[in-house]
């Protein structure tokens, strides 16, 4: 569910949607997808449907805000890595609460560090 929701973002995005309406639009597309050709649905192979939801999710990705944010400090690096390794292993939820708590862990940890010296 959250991955779906993410890639039907980038989807939209992509495309240039402009409004909410874009993502009723996409459901009521799917539904009568599945509707009208579930018969040839089931013949799609499932590595093309994970390839496809690895380019639309890469293309989500805005690369030159990732580098800002990874160069603003360690915490910001430390946490970007465990929640991207961590929504592999984990769910979405899981993953986003431990990089958050991480991130939190990190800086409270190294503002104590430069009081105690």
């Amino acid at each position: 569910p959250a991955s779906g929701s993410f890639n039907r973002s980038g989807v939209n995005l992509s495309s240039g949607a402009q409004s909410a309406m874009s993502a009723v639009f996409a459901a009521v597309l799917l539904v009568a997808m599945l509707l009208f050709a579930r018969d040839l649905v089931v013949f799609l192979p499932l590595p093309c449907i994970a390839g496809l939801l690895w380019l639309v999710a890469w293309r989500l990705i805005d690369l030159k805000d990732l580098q800002k944010t990874l160069r603003q400090g360690s915490a910001n690096l430390i946490s970007c890595l465990f929640t991207m390794f961590a929504t592999v292993l984990w769910s979405l939820e899981g993953a986003l609460i431990g990089g958050v708590m991480l991130y939190l862990a990190v800086i409270y940890i190294s503002r104590l560090w430069r009081h105690l010296r």
